[in-house]
């Protein structure tokens, strides 16, 4: 009886809307921060390389990164220019 408790009482969405909440008051930042993607390190090699021409597949090829977040990291910083 003890277990179906526990569970039912994990998975109350309630319970967790109230707690997430919780947290918020407290001043924990939830969710991804920026600067935290992995491919955030790269981004100046990336927009390097793309300045100097190179197109995305080189690039990803060069740096390690797929071409689709290659194209992300370039559409992202476009405005900052």
């Amino acid at each position: 009886m003890l277990l179906v408790r526990l569970r039912s009482h994990r998975l109350d969405p309630h319970l967790c809307k109230s707690g997430l909440a919780a947290a918020r008051a407290r001043g924990i930042k939830l969710g991804r921060q920026l600067s935290q993607r992995p491919s955030d390190k790269k981004a100046k090699r990336v927009l390097g390389m793309h300045a100097d021409g190179l197109s995305y597949r080189l690039i990803a090829r060069n740096v390690g990164l797929s071409k689709n977040t290659v194209m992300d990291i370039v559409r992202r910083n476009s405005g900052e220019r």
